[in-house]
């Protein structure tokens, strides 16, 4: 809880901090302001206007004031216009229409405040409706509390919701309540039927962004998310309560009947629930059937009711164990795996046992996919017997035995396969043979056309290359004659030239031989 101090100056060396740490602040406006106390404030309000450290809440707590506080809170409002460090806002106690003129401007300036809380206060519909542009324009809003305050009736209730409605804020935690269950008080404003009907309206409008998880890159993720943010209205752009807590005696059976109703809606994403009202058995009845489709609600509180009793108890927990009562699998596995809890008071609840209360409150403390194989576990665990009319087929006995074998050890695995519960498992041929015959044959076939063709193609492949080389020696026989004859020309070449010489010379010699023959025979003659 944030502590309320009366001396502003002890925040102002906090917000002067070069840290990330978070920061609350709390302050008590009453009695009378000194000039000395209005500059300490206005210092304070123009350091958390100037910090740069996040305040996680600015706790404002008003008490009865002279005409002294509402000058010093109407500058003080003045120094926070622009301020976006405050992320929500608790307005306390004596909070009126003066004391909000005040800081009205902050507030309608303001488009980055997370949450917004106003509890004990003096407030009626004037007030919201002066507060009208904050809820329209501010888009960051996302915690609306508004607990306990006598002037809020059906009109107030209405006017913020629907200010709200027309702006593009995200609400995600909405608390509406009073603080009196009893008979009515004069100048005590309460919110009615009609009031209960106008907030579940808003809980139904609101919208679950919810995209189709089928893209591959993040191109189609934005595509996508455009494409459905574009084909969205307006008034419903992404908005979707997470935390509804409805504590009002309008709440009868009639309108629970109706917040079941949104529980089985797709669009619905509340996860916490808390409900006080006018509403008994009945009322809780049909929560439990709404709870036997919804996979969003993790929490239910139910504070004051109408002789809430074991009846309406018991259907919430049947929702969770055993949707038919029959403790079959399929009511078993058709349970809500998703609640965790339901908190019932015993004060509020005389008439259900201390017994159903805890088994309530204690219903799993795992996620929803852990939760439905514990209650498959427990199922095999407690009639064994009844295995053989699952109707679990020879492809998924691999999983099975898995399963067994994880939650239960080897010594449940052998228990079961010695119990004969699934005698085809160890037939020859087994039923998975048999079921995959037609299939293999089917298989060989093709391979063997495969392979016939893959032959083929070989043969083929063979005779080419076979081919190409045939080519490649007679190309290179071919180029082998071709040196040859060239090598002929030439020497028949150096031949003829040789020949021509010798021929150009032949009388001469012939000449000259004759020549000498003469000689030798006029010798021949000389001698004799």
């Amino acid at each position: 809880m944030v502590f309320v101090a009366k001396k502003p100056h002890l925040y102002i060396p906090e917000l002067q901090q070069q840290t990330t740490e978070l920061v609350n602040i709390g302050l008590y406006f009453g009695s009378t302001v000194s000039e000395e106390q209005a500059s300490s404030w206005l210092a304070l309000a123009r350091a958390i206007r100037q910090t740069t450290r996040s305040i996680r809440c600015l706790w404002l707590r008003f008490a009865d004031g002279d005409e002294s506080v509402l000058s010093m809170l109407r500058s003080f409002g003045q120094e926070l216009v622009g301020c976006t460090a405050v992320q929500s806002l608790i307005l306390e106690n004596k909070v009126g229409m003066a004391e909000l003129l005040c800081l009205k401007d902050y507030l309608t300036s303001n488009t980055s405040m997370r949450g917004i809380k106003f509890l004990r206060t003096s407030l009626d519909t004037a007030a919201f409706i002066l507060l009208r542009d904050f809820f329209a324009g501010n888009g960051s809003l996302k915690v609306l509390d508004v607990y306990a305050n006598n002037g809020v009736g059906d009109e107030a209730v209405r006017e913020v919701l629907g200010a709200i409605s027309e702006g593009r804020s995200r609400l995600e935690t909405l608390n509406v309540g009073e603080s009196n269950f009893g008979d009515d008080v004069e100048g005590v404003s309460r919110v009615t039927h009609s009031g209960v009907e106008a907030i579940l309206a808003f809980v139904r409008r609101s919208k679950f962004l919810n995209l189709p998880f089928t893209v591959r890159t993040y191109v189609d993720v934005f595509v996508s998310l455009m494409h459905h943010l574009l084909s969205l209205p307006r008034n419903s752009l992404a908005r979707s309560i997470a935390h509804l807590k409805i504590r009002l005696r309008g709440l009868t059976n009639a309108r629970v009947i109706k917040l079941a109703n949104i529980l089985q809606s797709p669009n619905c994403n509340i996860s916490r629930l808390e409900l006080c009202g006018s509403f008994g058995d009945e009322g809780v009845e049909f929560l439990a059937e709404a709870l036997k489709t919804n996979r969003t609600v993790k929490t239910i509180s139910i504070g004051v009711t109408e002789n809430l009793s074991d009846r309406g108890g018991r259907q919430i927990l049947r929702a969770c164990q055993d949707i038919d009562g029959t403790g079959s699998w399929s009511s078993v596995t058709r349970s809500n795996h998703t609640l965790r809890s339901v908190f019932i008071s015993e004060k509020h609840a005389p008439r259900m046992s201390s017994g159903l209360i805890c088994k309530l409150q204690s219903l799993t403390s795992e996620d929803p996919r852990r939760t439905l194989q514990n209650k498959a576990w427990n199922f095999i665990q407690r009639d064994v017997d009844c295995l053989p009319n699952l109707n679990l087929k020879t492809k998924h006995m691999p999983y099975f035995l898995k399963f067994v074998a994880t939650n239960g050890g080897h010594d449940c695995l052998f228990q079961v396969l010695r119990a004969g519960y699934f005698p085809d498992l160890f037939t020859h041929p087994t039923p998975e043979k048999i079921r995959l015959k037609q299939h293999m044959k089917k298989i060989e076939y093709e391979n063997q056309t495969l392979r016939t063709s893959l032959e083929r193609e070989m043969r083929k492949n063979q005779s080419l290359r076979s081919f190409e080389r045939e080519l490649q020696n007679d190309r290179a026989s071919n180029q082998s004659c071709r040196r040859d004859r060239e090598e002929q020309e030439r020497f028949k070449h150096w031949y003829e030239k040789r020949d021509l010489k010798h021929c150009c010379l032949q009388p001469f010699i012939k000449a000259f031989e004759v020549g000498k023959m003469m000689i030798e025979l006029l010798k021949e003659i000389y001698r004799i």
